[in-house]
């Protein structure tokens, strides 16, 4: 095997950078980390480095393929993948992947849809994602023999069980919006179709994972590294609350700003590149530092008032 130029499967059109590393390195029977050690490529857990451009002429693909499909980080600040910038690095599931055990039967690549974190079903066969062996349970990491094999070197086979609980008709819409196979999105409000796809995912996750009213969920938790069922959760709680809602209405904007997180509504006003979006996080961060400075204004009274009749008593 030379590391000059290595002879490569062929980008397959949808297919994940990462999923393409590891059907390289399968085919020459070496690990995806010692074929990436080679091309001068590292992963730091969010991004890619290195000359990717170099890496894929050695590879024989085209530059703009494997760029595409790599996250990386641009100067503009964002996390770039298929296209798309994406204002957080949790809408990514880097650490280990998921995928539709059906649709490797047909063909035995990595689809890049599935490493969204919003998305947790496979339109096509309407079933949820998996992400651990169903033989021995092992999360599947991208260092494993194959896409179709697990850590431990058991073949991922199509297992009935997948399918017997078919998931919420708003996850498998949501999908096929983000790969590209339907107009629109899940939801009843054609707002959200109106949005880049990227915005719709941050605003999904902002709603669904980082309500105060629905989940809990401190910052240390949405960072981990969340199942299939925890995403398909906090993306149904996402849809349940921003389909109930008319952006242009002050009324829910108010009700729905003080279960929002505002750091991460800053995030995707700084980071879009919609003026919808921008404009909509903005008015949401408006109502919540007016929601804020109200409370602090009662809080305050309060404390006035206890204080004077402490001082008539």
């Amino acid at each position: 095997m030379s590391w000059y130029r290595i002879a490569s499967p062929g980008f397959v059109a949808g297919e994940s950078g990462m999923g393409f590393l590891l059907r390289t390195a399968s085919r020459h029977g070496v690990g995806p980390r010692q074929l990436t050690r080679h091309l001068g490529l590292r992963f730091t857990g969010e991004v890619w480095r290195g000359d990717v451009v170099l890496a894929a002429k050695s590879l024989g693909c085209e530059p703009h393929l494997l760029s595409d499909a790599l996250p990386q980080m641009p100067h503009s600040g964002c996390w770039c993948v298929g296209g798309l910038e994406l204002a957080s690095p949790a809408l990514l599931r880097s650490a280990w992947s998921q995928l539709c055990p059906h649709c490797l039967v047909g063909a035995r690549y990595h689809r890049l849809v599935w490493e969204f974190s919003a998305v947790s079903v496979c339109a096509a066969h309407r079933c949820l994602l998996i992400d651990a062996c169903p033989t021995c349970r092992l999360p599947l990491r991208w260092d494993r023999p194959a896409v179709d094999f697990c850590p431990a070197g058991h073949r991922i086979k199509p297992v009935s069980v997948y399918g017997q609980t078919t998931p919420d008709q708003r996850l498998i819409d949501f999908t096929a919006w983000i790969s590209g196979q339907s107009p629109v999105s899940a939801s009843r409000s054609t707002w959200i179709d109106r949005l880049p796809r990227e915005d719709a995912m941050a605003l999904v996750r902002i709603a669904g994972l980082l309500s105060q009213e629905k989940s809990a969920v401190s910052a240390r938790d949405s960072r981990r590294v969340q199942s299939v069922r925890e995403c398909s959760a906090w993306v149904l709680r996402g849809f349940q609350l921003l389909e109930q809602m008319d952006p242009e209405s002050p009324s829910d904007l108010r009700r729905c700003a003080n279960r929002l997180d505002g750091a991460a509504l800053s995030r995707l006003a700084g980071r879009t590149r919609s003026a919808a979006t921008r404009s909509l996080a903005l008015r949401w961060l408006s109502w919540m530092r007016r929601g804020r400075r109200t409370r602090r204004s009662s809080a305050r009274q309060q404390e006035l008032g206890l204080s004077s009749h402490q001082e008539v008593a």
